[in-house]
Order: C-alpha cells, then structure tokens, then sequence
C-alpha cells in the first residue's frame, strides 16, 4: 500500500493485503452485508443505467455480492493495490478497474450517479480524506449522492466494539463529530447525512454511514 495510506504494520495487517485473505477475512467477520441495506435504502430507485465509482473498490467487493444486482458494465473502481486490481479484472472482466489513488487516477467529471467509500477513509489523515470526498463530489452527477461506510469511535460504546475500532489497521478512525467536520471542510453545498449502523459483523461493532447529496 502507498506510504500516505500508513498503515499498521503487523502480519495480520499485511496479509490482509492478499486479494484472497482480504475476502476471505471479510467472509468470516460478516453477519450480513450492509451494502444490501443502504442498496434499499439509497439506491433503489435510481433506475437499470445507474453508475456507480467505488473507489478504494480492493478486488472488486461490491460486484462479489450478486443480490446486490449491480451491473458490471457500469460499474468503475479505484484502488492502489495492484493486486487487488488485477483480482478485480479477472472477476469482473466487464467492470472497469483504475490502479492508484485520486491523485493519479483521472475521470471524466460528473459521470456517476453514486460514488462509494466501502471501509476507506479511516485510513487516510484529514487532508487526504478530504481530497478524496472532493475528488468524490467532483465525480458525481448533479441529485448524485456520496457514500460512505467506516468505524466509528462513540460515548458509551461497546467495550468490544471499541477495541476493534480502536485495532482496526486503518489509523484514523474518527468520532461522529469528527466525520462530520471532514466532511464540511470539503466545501460541499449539498445535504450531508450521517446514520449509525450496528449488527452486521459477528461481533459487536459500530459503522456510521455518510451520505452527501450534490446539489
């Protein structure tokens, strides 16, 4: 992984930098997929030609989950990892896969209706997190919305759900408050929404989701 991601350096962290441990590792820790939920709850109704950008897509998870139905020709994705990204074209050869970060990786503006950060800003400071959202809202379709799911640090929370977030390899998880700074130090003038989510891994834990719709 690029040096600006800074990861925790430990062999479970580094394993998980396998495309088939990551899955692997995602599978187990599941007890269902929140993607299926927002799909509902966001997604629905946005039509059979709706495109979707996931950047910091590793190989390609969102197109793993069929019941999603989204469709592969329309579907982008970016990543830094190269061998998440050549897992990804082999998967999904109809998909279009970008290796690199926001900085390198150049799309035309305004093309996607969703634009999706799957478990990807609390790896990166406040800086990089806010050139990606911008990067994010300059991607989108106007009425488009941003998507994001992290871990999220909460009063009173869970004693387990709060030593996972805390060990989770990516170094920046962030309080409500926090995201919700970062998220209006991008300069957006749409909505911004944020929703707590809980239950969907084995054990205890937490998500906050942010939704930012572009006006």
């Amino acid at each position: 992984m690029p040096s600006d991601l800074d990861e925790r350096n430990s062999y479970l962290y580094s394993g998980l930098s396998s495309s088939k441990m990551y899955s692997s590792f995602q599978k187990f820790l599941a007890r269902r997929n929140i993607w299926n939920d927002l799909k509902k709850e966001l997604m629905e109704n946005s039509g059979n030609e709706t495109k979707i950008l996931d950047i910091g897509c590793g190989p390609g998870g969102l197109l793993m989950h069929s019941d999603l139905d989204i469709k592969e020709s329309l579907f982008t994705g970016i990543d830094p990892s190269e061998e998440y990204i050549t897992t990804a074209n082999q998967l999904f050869p109809e998909a279009t896969f970008h290796l690199g970060t926001v900085r390198q990786v150049k799309l035309q503006p305004e093309s996607f209706d969703f634009v999706v950060l799957s478990g990807v800003l609390h790896h990166m400071d406040d800086a990089m997190a806010q050139e990606t959202l911008k990067f994010a809202f300059s991607a989108l379709k106007p009425l488009g919305k941003v998507i994001t799911v992290d871990p999220v640090i909460l009063p009173r929370q869970n004693p387990v759900a709060r030593i996972l977030a805390l060990l989770d390899r990516g170094k920046y998880v962030r309080t409500p408050q926090a995201m919700t700074k970062l998220w209006q130090s991008t300069g957006s003038t749409g909505n911004i929404a944020f929703e707590i989510k809980s239950g969907y891994l084995r054990l205890p834990y937490n998500h906050i989701v942010g939704v930012g719709a572009k006006s």
